[in-house]
């Protein structure tokens, strides 16, 4: 007797417990779909207010799409013309402020392509050297402008060249600058030859070999600048050595 009251204890406490175990599961299935359905249907976890400044070329579709993020999700602007931001956001009122830097451009990069097939493409580059948005194809004095006939496919979000090629150039654009040369097409030739060429406003090429360190070719630029008139070119390429004609 005293067995059979404690196997009707037993289950009697077994009973209680599924009973407890399917009420909470019950109640989660409840509450999973009641959080699925808050989530995916309507814009409770959303921003309902999103404040973006610094935008000149982008408009919020380009940065979030149609549909705002949600407050709790890790937000990042993901785009090449972005070249950084502050965000800011009250998770009480669901707002979202965004401060945008944008890039600001420092010369036009053109992919001259060999093909008949292919055209030709100009990006703008930051000082950098990235490519973040396409550009018009442009020669003259006021904006540097790069020709690249290496065959490199260029692609926005890229850099246009390997770093040391980029630092290379960067440092070439700072001698002719200090020498005060005005030039209206820099060419890139192809890998094989590592040549940067430069064409002055008055006529004159200067030929420049990127394997070499730049700094010699301060004090001649410098000097033969007042003779760039009557210059066929300036040869850089022969490390400290100069040839003009």
């Amino acid at each position: 007797m005293h067995d059979y009251n404690q196997q009707i204890k037993r289950e009697s406490r077994l009973q209680r417990l599924k009973t407890r175990v399917i009420l909470i599961l019950a109640a989660a299935a409840v509450l999973g779909g009641g959080f699925a359905y808050l989530f995916l249907f309507t814009n409770t976890f959303r921003f309902s207010e999103i404040s973006i400044s610094g935008i000149t070329a982008l408009t919020r579709e380009d940065l979030f799409g149609n549909a705002p993020p949600y407050i709790f999700q890790k937000i990042s602007v993901q785009n090449p013309l972005v070249a950084s931001f502050i965000i800011s956001r009250d998770l009480f009122q669901k707002t979202l402020s965004i401060n945008i830097i944008e890039r600001e451009s420092y010369a036009i990069w053109c992919a001259i392509m060999a093909s008949s097939t292919a055209s030709d493409e100009c990006f703008w580059i930051d000082a950098s050297g990235l490519l973040f948005a396409m550009a018009p194809e442009s020669e003259g004095a006021l904006i540097k402008s790069i020709y690249d006939y290496s065959g490199t496919k260029l692609i926005t979000g890229d850099y246009a060249a390997s770093v040391d090629t980029l630092n290379k150039i960067f440092e070439i654009f700072q001698i002719i600058d200090k020498a005060g040369i005005e030039i209206v097409r820099y060419s890139l030739r192809p890998p094989s030859s590592e040549e940067f060429h430069a064409l002055s406003r008055d006529g004159a090429e200067i030929y420049f070999n990127l394997r070499l360190n730049q700094d010699f070719a301060r004090e001649p630029l410098i000097a033969l600048m007042g003779e760039l008139k009557n210059l066929q070119y300036i040869d850089l390429r022969s490390e400290n050595r100069v040839f003009y004609k």
